[in-house]
């Protein structure tokens, strides 16, 4: 059985015996209307036949939604050819621009492209996909050239094996088939961002003892999310499916559920939040494998980069997402859930 674990986080020193990529946060002024965008996009990417929502230009929301990112620097082929990707457990797919994209085309003009030559190789058990056409502005404005998926096989496009299969199958070079996600909370520009490990977990990065949750399918990194308390009052009572998604930025959730949250911190209509609430905020404790995560208000508001306004983490979707969870938890880019904890995950216990 295949299990997730969430530790708590502190900062700390390298391991030498693990696989290490170190991440880069880059940040970008947020608005509430960005912010907005962000759920828009997250409701596109897990609810099936969503369309963003009226007010909110297609092209402009999507750039937007990367107002904060974090990377990792990764190799294709040989010769090796460099590019920065966003490593995401929300899909399974390994993409970067490729040579040859239209002229007009910004979102991969704008990025380094993947370009074949007749010394060039790669290892034909680990396909990727090569992009001729990034539609709208989604990537314009991203630091990262692609993606790196990390979810399951099952939901890859055309069945391409997912990159972490090849590496978790060679026992001799990664006895432990697991990766874990360290986030620095140090809100600057340009810095070390975090680090992601593979094939084992960096003890220096957390403290507190792991807790483990069984996934309940292999397709995204989906488990069982046992309540959500507001200051001790249940908003959700009993086991609902979540998703834990490194490469979305806000915590989506039914709207009658994610309306309660937003009254009981007293967020406004548009999810605004006066500043200077913050340190009184309620505590909101996710119950995952019978502990509680408990969050103060510092970790679930995104704040603009002027201190202007704050923003909960937290977007209702309407509809039915195609694959019935109820929750979806982030964050990979934003300082909220994601950066009070680590996650770890264990390919193959």
């Amino acid at each position: 059985m295949t299990e997730i674990l969430f530790l708590l986080l502190s900062a700390g020193l390298a391991v030498d015996a693990l696989v290490r990529v170190n991440m880069t946060k880059k940040i970008y002024d947020r608005t509430s209307y960005n912010v907005k965008a962000m759920g828009e996009f997250l409701k596109q990417k897990y609810i099936k036949d969503y369309t963003f929502g009226s007010g909110y230009d297609f092209n402009e929301g999507l750039s937007d939604y990367f107002n904060t990112q974090y990377y990792g620097t990764i190799q294709i082929g040989t010769p090796p050819q460099t590019f920065k990707v966003l490593f995401d457990t929300g899909s399974s797919n390994l993409w970067v621009p490729c040579v040859g994209c239209p002229y007009d085309n910004l979102a991969c003009q704008n990025h380094q492209q993947f370009g074949t030559n007749q010394e060039y190789c790669t290892n034909d058990q680990q396909g990727f996909a090569c992009a001729m056409q990034e539609p709208g502005d989604t990537f314009v404005n991203s630091i990262f050239d692609g993606i790196l998926g990390m979810a399951w096989d099952s939901i890859a496009t055309d069945d391409i094996p997912q990159p972490m299969d090849q590496i978790f199958a060679n026992q001799e070079l990664c006895p432990e088939a697991l990766f874990a996600f360290w986030l620095n909370r140090n809100l600057s520009n340009n810095i070390v961002g975090g680090e992601m490990t593979l094939c084992g977990i960096d003890p220096a990065h957390y403290k507190g003892s792991i807790v483990w949750e069984p996934l309940i399918s292999e397709n995204y990194w989906r488990i069982k999310l046992r309540g959500i308390a507001v200051n001790g009052q249940p908003i959700i009572d009993g086991p609902v499916d979540a998703i834990a998604d490194t490469g979305t930025s806000l915590i989506a959730g039914p709207p009658e559920a994610v309306q309660m949250i937003q009254q009981a911190i007293g967020a406004s209509e548009t999810g605004e939040i006066d500043c200077s609430t913050i340190p009184y905020l309620p505590l909101i404790a996710f119950t995952i494998g019978g502990s509680e995560m408990i969050l103060g208000g510092s970790n679930y508001v995104i704040q603009s980069i002027l201190g202007e306004f704050v923003v909960g983490s937290f977007v209702g979707g309407e509809g039915r997402s195609s694959e019935n969870a109820r929750f979806i938890q982030a964050n990979q880019i934003n300082p909220q859930w994601r950066e009070a904890l680590t996650a770890n995950i264990d390919w193959a216990r």
